[in-house]
Order: structure tokens, then sequence, then C-alpha cells
């Protein structure tokens, strides 16, 4: 079994090692953010857990995934390398190396991830 929506994770991409981010979408899933919201199967994606915004006025993104992709987000939205972007794209399961589970930077956010 992968990982869940909203899992954090630690992947190796293209060089690019241990990047953690969250995954929103799911494998076969159309992810669409338009608006610094996020769509997935057209439907909005509600999110519960403390990541920033992103960019109202940032370029629309549409993808389908394939049956062994992710799509992951940082949560600091506005500065993060992720799956909106083609030197990350959509991450392949072999990819992924695990799970975070412990954030000790920044300082002040110091804890268990949920």
């Amino acid at each position: 079994a992968g990982p869940k929506r909203f899992d954090v994770i630690v992947l190796s991409k293209d060089g690019k090692k241990d990047l953690i981010k969250r995954v929103i979408g799911m494998p076969g899933e159309d992810v669409r953010i338009e608006k610094g919201i996020i769509y997935i199967n057209g439907e909005e994606l509600h999110e519960d857990y403390g990541m920033d915004p992103m960019d109202p006025d940032a370029e629309p993104v549409e993808i389908k995934l394939a049956k062994d992709e992710y799509f992951v987000l940082g949560d600091n939205r506005l500065a993060s390398l992720d799956s909106r972007f083609s030197t990350v794209g959509p991450v392949q399961r072999k990819e992924i190396q695990g799970e975070a589970l412990i954030r000790v930077y920044p300082f002040n956010k110091i804890g268990v991830l949920s």
C-alpha cells in the first residue's frame, strides 16, 4: 500500500534528494489548480492542516496522473518546488522513500506531523 492523501512523504527525484512534500493527488486522478484552489476530479479539495495559500495569480496547473503517480505540494506553497513545476512534476511510487513523521525545522514548529 502506498501513501494516502495528505500524508507527508520524503522523496528523491532526479538528483534532488530528500524532498519533503504532502500528497495531494492520488494515482489515476485529474488534478487542477486554478486561482489558488485545488480540484481533484473536478471537485474542490478541502484541506484542514496548516499550509500557506497559493498565489491565486499563478499559472493554472492541470494534470492527469498515471496509475503509479502522485501529485505533491509543499506546505510553504509560495516557495515550494513541487509537482506544479516540471523540475519535479508527478512523483512515481518508486521515488517515494517513506513517510515523514517528525518536523524538526523551523524550530518553532517542531513536532509530530499529522
